[in-house]
């Protein structure tokens, strides 16, 4: 019996089974929520979001799901690819997953380009068996004086 459980334990151990955690989860997911921002692919935000999503502008606007999918999938907006710094994930509870980070945006909304030097946090919740973002907040950081 100990033989098997040990050869379970060293099985789960080499496949990472064992050790995934919530973070280790939502990882991924989080890489391809923020790479569908950059590609425009409404599956993947749509598929990331939860329909009741709270999305907190850097103005402190309240938006929605709805509008947080129009906004990144409009045909006028072109978001650069961007690198997330101080990128960090906190576990608050087996189902809830907070990741932030720090990133400068850039890209064009019509012929109007734009630079949004921000801090975020995305709030991922378990539901069911899927990890959706519930919420996001959005904090503007002004240009250095």
């Amino acid at each position: 019996m100990k033989l098997r459980l040990r050869a379970a334990l060293l099985a789960a151990v080499l496949t990472g089974s064992a050790l995934a955690g919530p973070i280790d989860e939502v990882r991924p997911l989080a890489t391809a929520f923020d790479q569908a921002q950059v590609d425009k692919d409404a599956a993947v935000l749509d598929r990331s979001m939860a329909d009741d999503l709270v999305f907190i502008r850097g103005s402190g606007r309240v938006a929605d799901k709805k509008s947080f999918m129009e906004g990144f999938t409009a045909p006028a907006f072109k978001l650069d690819p961007f690198e997330i710094k101080d990128h960090s994930f906190t576990e608050l509870n087996p189902d809830v997953v907070v990741a932030s980070g720090e990133v400068t945006l850039t890209g064009t909304d019509g012929d109007e380009a734009f630079s949004e030097h921000i801090r975020f946090s995305d709030v991922w919740a378990k539901r069911g068996d899927t990890w959706k973002v519930v919420y996001i907040q959005v904090t503007m950081i002004p240009p250095a004086k």
